[in-house]
């Protein structure tokens, strides 16, 4: 079966969940600092990114899990990362 094909197992869906909760904590930590650099905006983005693209993903987002929390670090990230773009 072709890789792009393959259904993701219950064990792989928890760990790319689990690797958006890291992503959530990186975000959340990142727009705590009180320095804003090109680093911590950068940092932010990726993140976004990839939870972004993690959601985009039909066995992520239609997992049984509450992903409120990675929604909302998307929506705060994009903000923080608007905020700051002219920084």
């Amino acid at each position: 079966m072709p890789e792009e094909n393959k259904v993701p197992t219950a064990e792989e869906i928890a760990g790319a969940i689990s690797a958006m909760r890291d992503s959530v904590w990186v975000i959340t930590s990142e727009m705590e600092k009180e320095e804003v650099t090109k680093e911590v905006i950068d940092a932010v983005g990726r993140n976004v990114a990839h939870l972004e693209l993690q959601m985009g993903n039909e066995h992520i987002s239609g997992a049984d899990d509450d992903l409120s929390d990675v929604e909302e670090a998307i929506e705060a990230g994009k903000a923080f990362i608007a905020e700051h773009a002219e920084d």
